[in-house]
């Protein structure tokens, strides 16, 4: 068998060194299994340290992975952002679960302008009815809002009352708001030891000869259901041409003003491309007929939070 002769020289001891300044005699085997291998184990041993931080930071993170947070109810969503909250409260402002979204729009109805807006306000923090009351400024004077409120209260059908739901409440008597609340609950929970409850609905201050009706869809995709709000209302009708469309003079203005070369590699691109072709599409209507006087039919309008 071949033999090998090592001199190590004589140095501090680091894991596996030998100390002292000796000649070794040793087969190739002998020398894999009580230096090579040892040494392999202590610095993977070392390595599997310093990445144990790194791993656990990644179990923290989890819950905002893509797949976790397509996979996870909202609630389960809230309860591990308060519990990463709580992990890492000196370094994230207290802002962090006090994060709502908010988005609205305007129509007439009746001839009324009136603000519809969609919400979503997550649970874990006292009701943002300040926030909330400056949006209302924000709105027509006659508005809609459907929204996750998070909220309980017997008001709306709760089986009890919660800090958040007396906030809210206390809200909607200031503001002389309405509830509309479905007749079934909005959110089923999985967990066996929580109760189906109403937590999804609409406020509104549309006047009294305005018919509504509100209904449950029962969509079992999620742990909250949709509802729908449909309105009885007139709303404006404005036909754009008095008679029929010359589509073949429509077709040519669209050639001559529209262009296909265009790069569409980003949201922005994206974005340009559909306000160009809006605003050709439209432009295109002053070399056709002239528009009919403004007239209002009677329509459903549905609302689906």
């Amino acid at each position: 068998m071949r033999h090998m002769f090592i001199s190590v020289p004589t140095t501090t001891n680091h894991f596996d060194e030998v100390e002292g300044d000796r000649r070794l005699s040793i087969s190739d085997e002998n020398f894999r299994v009580k230096i090579v291998l040892p040494v392999i184990d202590m610095v993977l041993f070392q390595l599997n340290l310093r990445f144990e931080g790194l791993r656990k930071v990644t179990e923290n993170f989890d819950f905002l992975f893509p797949t976790s947070l397509i996979a996870l109810s909202d609630n389960d969503l809230a309860e591990a952002s308060m519990d990463f909250f709580q992990l890492y409260q000196s370094d994230i402002s207290s802002d962090f679960t006090d994060n709502y979204y908010i988005v609205a729009t305007s129509i007439n109805i009746n001839s009324i302008p009136t603000s519809i807006a969609s919400a979503y306000f997550p649970p874990g923090s006292p009701f943002p009815a300040e926030d909330l009351s400056l949006f209302l400024q924000t709105l027509n004077h006659t508005y809609i809002i459907g929204a996750d409120f998070n909220a309980k209260h017997e008001a709306w059908g709760c089986r009890s009352k919660n800090p958040r739901g007396r906030a809210l409440h206390n809200f909607i008597t200031i503001k002389r708001s309405k509830v509309i609340s479905p007749a079934s609950p909005t959110y089923w929970p999985t967990h066996a030891n929580r109760h189906p409850d109403y937590l999804d609905f609409f406020l509104s201050n549309l006047p009294n000869h305005i018919h509504i009706n509100i209904s449950n869809l029962n969509d079992p995709a999620s742990d909250h259901t949709p509802i729908i709000l449909k309105i009885q209302a007139n709303v404006p009708f404005h036909p754009l041409v008095k008679k029929r469309t010359d589509w073949n003079k429509f077709r040519n203005i669209m050639s001559t003003s529209s262009s296909l070369n265009i790069k569409l590699k980003n949201s922005t691109d994206i974005d340009t491309a559909i306000n160009t072709l809006t605003n050709n599409i439209q432009d295109s209507f002053e070399y056709l007929p002239p528009h009919l006087q403004l007239k209002t039919i009677p329509v459903e309008i549905p609302l689906r939070k």
